[in-house]
């Protein structure tokens, strides 16, 4: 199985890309901030009509100072809500299918699978009958499930022509610490491998 067959792999790079290029953007704003607020200090004097030297550092101690220079000065609220959104952002995207925190499988992950079980034609793809929203996410960061087209197909063929009830559970197919290839359920429960030669079909135990 070579890595053509795991199509859709997640563009990390743009996703990295996306987030370093946000994260600097707020480093900018915090030292815009800064820049703003200590500018505001250091004139305050000047623009009421204060000198340099002992009458401007006895009005840098009144009050009428502190409010003329915090009426000037910018508030650190919004780069800190932001930072905390973002941050926020990234663990979220962690949890995402196919990345550290998820318990699907991720691409590489997938990608190794498939290589340790050519019948199955393992692909990195979307489930069928999923949202929008879920699609969009796929397309766009990768986060999708890793999927054997041809054990799934194998199950969904059985269970049009038996009466098993054979159900493909993509879950067991997708997710970390369990027997992919075991997805083929009965009527009753059991999941397990389809074995397609025998007659009538039947599913081994996993």
């Amino acid at each position: 199985m070579n890595s053509a067959d795991i199509r859709k792999e997640k563009p990390i790079g743009l996703l990295i890309t996306f987030f370093v290029f946000v994260f600097i953007a707020i480093i900018l704003w915090f030292v815009l901030i800064g820049v703003n607020n200590k500018k505001a200090k250091d004139t305050q004097c000047e623009l009421d009509g204060k000198k340099e030297g002992p009458d401007c550092d006895e009005y840098v101690i009144s009050e009428m100072y502190q409010q003329n220079v915090s009426a000037r000065q910018k508030s650190w609220a919004g780069p800190i809500l932001v930072l905390l959104l973002f941050i926020g952002l990234v663990i979220g995207f962690m949890f995402l299918k196919g990345y550290p925190f998820s318990s699907y499988l991720s691409y590489s992950q997938c990608s190794n699978l498939a290589r340790s079980d050519p019948y199955g034609g393992w692909a990195w793809s979307l489930p069928y009958f999923k949202s929008t929203f879920g699609n969009l996410f796929c397309k766009m960061f990768g986060a999708c499930e890793c999927r054997s087209m041809t054990r799934e197909t194998d199950c969904e063929v059985q269970s049009l022509s038996s009466n098993e009830g054979f159900v493909y559970n993509n879950q067991i197919a997708a997710k970390k610490h369990t027997n992919n290839t075991c997805a083929c359920c009965n009527q009753l429960g059991g999941c397990g491998k389809l074995d397609v030669n025998a007659s009538p079909p039947v599913i081994s135990t996993c």
